[in-house]
């Protein structure tokens, strides 16, 4: 220990027991240190039991054995590009009490990113049987629930970026993807559509809105209601994360290409398409596989 010019001028006057120089500051440094100490190991206790409970596995079963998706069927759902799962944290939440969500590399099914399907009116009972209106079908508004560390149900959910929102993904800065317990607002409302093959597929998509059912292992674009965005994720926009380095998620559709303002007024003139008939072909991005774990199908 190093004493203070004063210590050493007083400590041959005075006994072993007499409290010299600065006595009280080195009791507070001690003190301080003793805490700081404290403080740093049960925060290592606690991001260590966060990894523990996040990872742990759950049971991703499907109810039945067809291969059709059910509203109340665990959901993976599985990024082409990147092959990785979406993911959230459920012990990092804003400051509005909502969870950030990102694409982690880690597809093994976990609380993380095992999401269940739920109808909009999430409140109501819904029976899983063999009867076809359980299914969920393409062009139909659904919503996407996971449970928290606490057992507190949370949607996924969007809103647009704003200058009055002041929020938006953290690295990109488009249209944020966040999970929210508000399972009633428009925001957390999500639409499963096919990817478009071309800018003519809009009739099909239109003719098989609320008739065909999804599939497990299917590949899907995720369409905002609120907004009309697609849920994508870009393999360059990196997310340092609790749990490692993953991928930022955001809703956007600036990699989707489209006809264009002359070429939708052309083609509603003429009759080639409508407002309800247009689409845009889905870039890799946007591209997602309704499954539970492990690869991406082929």
């Amino acid at each position: 220990m190093q004493f203070t010019p004063q210590q050493l001028a007083g400590a041959q006057r005075y006994g072993s027991k007499t409290r010299v120089g600065n006595w009280f500051e080195d009791l507070c440094l001690e003190d301080a240190k003793r805490t700081e100490d404290d403080v740093t190991h049960r925060n290592e206790r606690a991001f260590e039991e966060k990894i523990r409970r996040c990872s742990q596995p759950v049971n991703a079963a499907p109810s039945h054995s067809d291969g059709f998706l059910r509203y109340g069927d665990p959901l993976t759902l599985l990024h082409v590009p990147t092959g990785g799962a979406l993911a959230f944290d459920p012990a990092d939440p804003s400051p509005a009490n909502d969870c950030a969500a990102s694409v982690s590399r880690v597809t093994t099914p976990s609380i993380r990113n095992t999401f269940v399907v739920t109808p909009v009116n999430h409140d109501a009972p819904y029976v899983v049987d063999d009867d076809s209106s359980n299914l969920v079908r393409q062009g139909i508004p659904i919503l996407l629930s996971i449970r928290d560390g606490d057992d507190n149900k949370l949607f996924l959910s969007s809103e647009r970026t704003t200058e009055a929102a002041a929020r938006a993904s953290p690295v990109s800065h488009r249209q944020i993807i966040f999970l929210t317990r508000d399972g009633s607002s428009y925001n957390a409302r999500w639409i499963l559509h096919p990817p478009a093959a071309g800018k003519n597929d809009g009739g099909t998509r239109f003719l098989n809105a609320g008739v065909v059912p999804l599939l497990y292992g299917e590949r899907a674009v995720l369409e905002h209601c609120a907004t009309k965005n697609l849920l994508t994720c870009d393999e360059n926009c990196h997310l340092l994360t609790d749990f490692g380095n993953e991928f930022e998620v955001c809703a956007d559709l600036r990699s989707c290409t489209g006809f264009g303002r002359q070429g939708a007024l052309r083609d509603e003139w003429s009759g080639a398409s409508t407002a309800n008939t247009r689409v845009r072909v889905a870039a890799p991005q946007c591209l997602w596989v309704l499954g539970l774990a492990g690869a991406i199908p082929s």
